[in-house]
């Protein structure tokens, strides 16, 4: 063994973390440099945890109690006789592999691309392993939809840009089948499980983006995204998702149901292509999951669940707009450092209970992992798991509508005795302090 003896530098029964190295040996000494906690990164995870300091500890160590070593191969040389027969081959072929010294034998061949295609395993410790190997077509080619090439023809050739047509596609969550393949074996991925949107560029798209809308039956715009600038054909996915909620701001941590828009329902959908000065249009339609197992009956439920949560994000954020224009003025004056009156300070804390029951408030580094319990939040589990589930909503789901209702309407009175009161005067106090009117 060229390695000399491992040795533990670390304090007795103290993690050990963040090691670095000095680049060179100074003096003889390579000098080392680690942090070391009793609980590292407990901290992280359980903020009720008290803050435990961390200790850098620096070691300077000796280089000539290590054992010296001229060379350091990280991949062997296999020393074997490795034979191929015969060569070259027309059908099938044997690879003859007898190693010097015994051991398991692992052999992978790869492509003239460097794919691997494939590895085989020698079943003992003999150090010798025969390996037959057929020769033709190890090369799998998987064409999932051919409709698009079908499809062009002269005429849409020699357009600048033209949609492609394709067959309707299931409004799904997916279905998330897979499987767990085993080493340098071959999976083919499940076909695709959302919208595809085709057209053809007879010249890649220079100047300009191209933008891909979708537009409903009554012409109302449900979704926008980039679309690709390729010459030839271009094919681009949508998730079947419309424009997600606005939710209500003013908090110290961010929603994320502004990010997720629904499902959107079967029917027909106008597809409009805008590449620069460019524009073409086509049909998408949109049809009912035959693999579901859910009845129509379930996902109507579910969709006006769905569409219910949706609307009171949308309620609240204008709820909280309304009481922000009011909050935001104290903001900036604070930020200023403006001289507020305590009766201004007393108004204003009495504004910010009700912030508190719409949205989190709560800062600093750790704000991201307390929970606090608000309005918003409620809304938002309420979307979340209704809007990636098709099926019935639970009791609890439905129930839980009626008490958001309530707290909507207790936080929409609150802001509105708070405005009658206070309004006119915190108003004129901060257009005052400012120099602004807000």
């Amino acid at each position: 063994n060229i390695w000399s003896v491992p040795t533990d530098v670390t304090p007795v029964g103290v993690n050990c973390q963040y090691g670095t190295l000095c680049d060179e040996v100074i003096n003889g000494r390579m000098y080392l440099g680690y942090s070391a906690s009793v609980n590292p990164g407990d901290r992280v995870t359980n903020v009720e945890t008290p803050a435990d300091p961390a200790k850098v500890m620096m070691l300077a160590f000796d280089v000539s109690k290590l054992a010296v070593v001229n060379s350091v191969s990280e991949s062997q040389t296999l020393d074997a006789a490795i034979s191929i027969m015969p060569n070259p081959a027309h059908d099938v072929a044997t690879i003859r592999i007898k190693t010097v010294t015994a051991g398991r034998v692992t052999v992978s061949i790869h492509s003239t691309l460097g794919e691997t295609v494939m590895t085989s395993q020698s079943p003992d410790q003999s150090g010798a392993f025969d390996l037959v190997v057929a020769t033709h077509g190890r090369g799998i080619i998987i064409v999932s939809n051919i409709d698009i090439i079908k499809k062009l023809n002269s005429e849409i050739l020699q357009k600048d840009i033209a949609f492609i047509p394709l067959k309707p596609f299931a409004v799904s969550n997916g279905h998330y089948n897979g499987s767990w393949p085993a080493v340098g074996s071959f999976v083919g991925a499940n076909s695709i499980e959302i919208a595809q949107i085709a057209y053809y560029m007879k010249d890649r798209q220079n100047n300009g983006a191209v933008k891909i809308e979708i537009l409903d039956e009554q012409n109302k715009l449900v979704a926008e995204f980039p679309g690709t600038k390729r010459k030839g054909i271009n094919l681009v996915t949508w998730d079947m998702r419309s424009f997600p909620p606005k939710t209500a701001e003013g908090g110290s941590k961010a929603d994320w149901a502004s990010t997720i828009g629904p499902l959107v329902k079967t029917g027909k959908y106008k597809v409009v292509i805008k590449a620069g000065e460019k524009t073409v249009e086509g049909k998408l339609e949109l049809v009912d999951d035959k693999v579901n197992a859910f009845s129509q009956e379930e996902i109507k439920s579910n969709q006006q669940l769905v569409d219910t949560a949706f609307a009171m994000e949308e309620e609240l954020a204008k709820i909280m707009k309304k009481l922000m224009s009011y909050y935001e003025p104290y903001q900036k004056a604070k930020e200023s450092k403006s001289i507020i009156t305590k009766e201004i300070e007393d108004i204003m804390e009495k504004l910010n209970k009700v912030r508190a029951t719409i949205v989190p408030i709560k800062e600093g580094n750790n704000a991201l992992f307390v929970d606090e319990e608000n309005i918003r939040e409620k809304i938002s589990e309420l979307y979340y798991g209704t809007s990636f589930y098709q099926g019935r909503p639970t009791d609890s789901q439905t129930q839980n509508v009626t008490y958001l209702r309530k707290e909507i309407e207790t936080a929409k009175t609150s802001l509105a005795n708070w405005e009658s009161k206070y309004g006119v005067k915190a108003t004129r106090a901060f257009q005052k302090t400012t120099g602004k009117a807000y």
